[in-house]
């Protein structure tokens, strides 16, 4: 009696070189697609996304303010040399309304010799002249220039018995521009010159490129994106700044160059002075996988990492390392790809509370439109659009670390 199955039944070879194999289609799970998990490749665009406002660009041009609730720097007046360790110094300002006795002021470092310190405290003030202290006993006040800046390190809080002169909260005028992107995509026996799309992989061809319109937009949100006319012709030079260049043309005290390498106490210092001063209690911090590996490093023996948890976690499926920062602030670090090789070492903090992701359409950021061009016999042609700008309302409370790459 004959073999019931099919198998026994078929003799012969089955062709499985190139001429033979590349006359079928091939059969792709629609699971290959899903391999790489999609936020984890543009993890910043994933929160901001979650946590935009909602309110739409009724312009090209996004404005909005920035308020200013502490003096930040003053020009000094009259400078003065070195001082000997522990003890005072004076320094003439130019408007003494910024200060209080009981502020920390700091003066350029590079004015600050071997056994001087740059940072000071306030212990009295008369008319324009403060009479400063080193913070520090065994050290002596730097020598400052006239001319040279004088930063106040502290706010004007209450906590202080003589409080500054100036209250009033200062609004500066901040703006962007909405950036239009869109990114096409075929499937048809043609598509890539192949037999490969038959159409049947639309669905996944559509993911796969929603993907690739997420990753184009948020390299543009972390670095700016140019626009097409630059030269004298067409005037002003109109981009989409990103978060990067939102940092660079404000306040220096949130950028650290890490060139001869990165440690706790550094870092530390840093952002305890600089990012972490104000702004949320938790943040998320963009990284290298070497910057990664520096930071798990020196703290895999301590009680800074955190159990994995949270909103980020729990609902966007981000692989997340949980950082505790010396003042009590939250640190969830992901690693990044866009910052390999040419920004290997490189890191981003940033408060997504004060980062807001404005779309210029209420249907949406992302868009999909189908059949943008006439219909190709048999293939379609399809696109993923986004018109929105990143508003960056804070500067202050982002961090950028990079190595010699500002």
């Amino acid at each position: 009696m004959p073999s019931p199955y099919a198998a026994d039944q078929i003799t012969g070879f089955v062709g499985v070189d190139t001429d033979i194999s590349g006359k079928h289609v091939r059969d792709v799970d629609a699971g290959f697609y899903e391999l790489v998990d999609q936020n984890n490749l543009h993890p910043f665009i994933a929160v901001a996304a979650k946590l935009a406002s909602g309110r739409t660009a009724k312009n090209y041009k996004v404005e909005w303010t920035r308020k200013d609730i502490f003096p930040h720097w003053d020009t000094v007046a009259t400078g003065f040399a070195a001082g000997a360790a522990d003890t005072d110094c004076t320094v003439v300002v130019t408007d003494a309304d910024l200060f209080k006795v009981g502020d920390v002021v700091e003066f350029p470092e590079a004015t600050v010799a071997a056994a001087k310190i740059n940072q000071a405290v306030v212990t009295a003030k008369s008319t324009v002249t403060l009479t400063i202290h080193p913070i520090d006993a065994a050290y002596g006040c730097a020598v400052v220039a006239t001319g040279e800046r004088i930063h106040n390190l502290s706010d004007s809080s209450s906590e202080y018995s003589v409080m500054p002169g100036i209250k009033l909260v200062k609004d500066t005028q901040e703006w962007n521009y909405v950036h239009f992107m869109r990114v096409p995509y075929a499937a048809g026996i043609f598509q890539m010159g192949t037999q490969q799309y038959t159409g049947e992989e639309l669905t996944e061809r559509q993911d796969e490129t929603f993907k690739e319109i997420k990753m184009q937009y948020e390299r543009q949100a972390i670095w700016g994106e140019r626009g097409k006319y630059t030269d004298s012709t067409y005037g002003v030079k109109l981009f989409m700044r990103g978060i990067v260049t939102s940092i660079n043309v404000a306040d220096g005290d949130n950028i650290l160059d890490i060139s001869s390498g990165l440690t706790e106490a550094q870092f530390d210092e840093w952002f305890i002075e600089g990012p972490g001063k104000f702004g949320s209690a938790e943040r998320d911090w963009y990284v290298s996988g070497e910057l990664l590996t520096t930071v798990t490093g020196w703290a895999k023996s301590k009680e800074r990492i955190l159990a994995a948890g949270g909103r980020k976690t729990d609902s966007l499926g981000l692989a997340i390392t949980r950082y505790l920062a010396p003042n009590g602030k939250v640190l969830n670090i992901q690693q990044h790809h866009m910052f390999e090789e040419a920004y290997e070492g490189a890191g981003l903090i940033v408060d997504q509370q004060y980062i807001d992701m404005r779309g210029f359409s209420k249907n949406g950021n992302f868009q999909h439109h189908e059949n943008i061009q006439a219909r190709d016999v048999p293939g379609q042609a399809n696109e993923w659009r986004i018109i929105a700008t990143i508003v960056c309302k804070r500067t202050e409370v982002h961090g950028w670390m990079h190595k010699g790459i500002a």
